[in-house]
Order: structure tokens, then C-alpha cells, then sequence
């Protein structure tokens, strides 16, 4: 069991760099272009992931609930997206996590988690242009 994970992200990161120079353009005029980046981290990943399949130490086939919430968690920040938008999902996962996964006190994982989806929304909608996801409510 521990190599399958591992070994489902190098697939991941083959259908990224394929992806990537096939579908896209890497290289445009003289700069990279839409198909660079997927490339290049889908390279990455799916070697790193390969060096994480074939090292020589024993696995362990139990699975551990602290390895599968945060799995878990994160899917279920993707789906919110649809229906409470990104920034709004983006925050609350934030204070989730620090709040339950990492026991921060709840005033302080509220202020890290309203400071850090603030800082993410003005860059990349104010200054970078970058349109999120609204979902259902508009936010």
C-alpha cells in the first residue's frame, strides 16, 4: 500500500508534462509559454514520486487517520468551491485546519485565516487579475 500512492502521483505527473507538450505550447517567441510550467512540475513530480516508488526501506500497509483526513479535507475544499466560492472555501479550510487539525487556539486560527485569504484574494484578484471561482453565493 505505500508504493500505491506514490506511484498513482507519477502517473499524475506524466499526464501533466504530457499534457503540457502536447497540448500546449511550451516555448513562445522567447519565452515560456502556457505548456512550460505544466511540464516542467509534472516532470518533477512524477520522477520525484518514482525515487518515493522504488526506495529500498519497508513500507507500512496500515493507513493511519493522519494521513487520510487532510486527503479527505482537501477534497472536500474542492468540492465547496462550486458552492461557497473559492476565497470563502480558501478561509475556512484555513481556520479548519489550524483550528482542529493543528489544535491552534480558535481566535488565532481565525486571525492567520481572515490575514492569509486576505493577502491571497489582493494579490491575485487586485493585483495579479486572476478571477476566482464565485460559486452559488456570489463571494
Amino acid at each position: 500500500m505505500g508504493r500505491i500512492v506514490p506511484a498513482a502521483i507519477a502517473l499524475f505527473g506524466v499526464f501533466w508534462a504530457y499534457q503540457g507538450w502536447f497540448h500546449h505550447e511550451i516555448w513562445v517567441d522567447k519565452g515560456p509559454g502556457g505548456g512550460f510550467l505544466p511540464f516542467v512540475i509534472g516532470l518533477l513530480t512524477a520522477v520525484l514520486s518514482l525515487f518515493e516508488v522504488f526506495k529500498n526501506e519497508p513500507s507500512s500497509s496500515k493507513i493511519e487517520k493522519k494521513h487520510v483526513v487532510p486527503v479527505i479535507a482537501t477534497l472536500v475544499m474542492i468540492a465547496a468551491f462550486e458552492v461557497f466560492g473559492m476565497i470563502l472555501t480558501f478561509g475556512l479550510f484555513v481556520i479548519a485546519w489550524l483550528a482542529f487539525l493543528e489544535k491552534y487556539p480558535m481566535l488565532k486560527a481565525a486571525t492567520i485565516g481572515i490575514g492569509t485569504t486576505a493577502v491571497v484574494y489582493f494579490v491575485f484578484k487586485h493585483f495579479l487579475h486572476v478571477p476566482f471561482p464565485t460559486g452559488y453565493l456570489g463571494i
